[in-house]
């Protein structure tokens, strides 16, 4: 596949995922595909269905919007920006958080390994009414 068409590939993966469409990441991942965020490490396409079925649960709405996906060899560098709603944080109200995910591409044209950075608190902590509201205040204290 052409970086055009990884690039695309990269988009419609992020973008049409539900635990409806399991097929999605089958045509996404390796088998072998090695997946790790902030919060965990999985191996496997069966263990990486598994965990986006078990964070999908909460999930009322998510969209990607990618400002640049760049690539050296068969890495793909993919700044994003997420926006969600989920059941439980920040009052149901959609929020945003920014991101970058560092995907290698197999021979195959599917994943085989997929890093997710982001800023867990701003995914998650600061969506908690008390608890974000004491995280808030502290950023803004090493701010000023």
């Amino acid at each position: 596949m052409s970086p055009e068409q990884l690039k695309d590939k990269i988009r419609t993966a992020f973008n049409q995922f539900s635990p409806e469409r399991p097929e999605i990441l089958a045509d996404f991942y390796s088998s072998e595909a090695v997946f790790q965020d902030p919060v965990t490490r999985v191996e496997g396409l069966a263990n990486i269905r598994t965990y986006y079925e078990h964070v999908y649960k909460s999930v009322q709405s998510i969209q990607f919007t990618f400002s640049q996906i760049a690539n050296a060899g068969s890495t793909y560098y993919a700044h994003w920006n997420m926006e969600l709603k989920v059941r439980g944080l920040n009052s149901g109200r959609g929020y945003n958080v920014e991101g970058m995910s560092v995907l290698v591409f197999g021979e195959n044209g599917k994943v085989i390994s997929h890093r997710d950075y982001l800023d867990l608190g701003a995914m998650v902590y600061e969506q908690i009414p008390i608890l974000g509201h004491g995280i808030r205040a502290i950023k803004r204290m090493l701010h000023s």
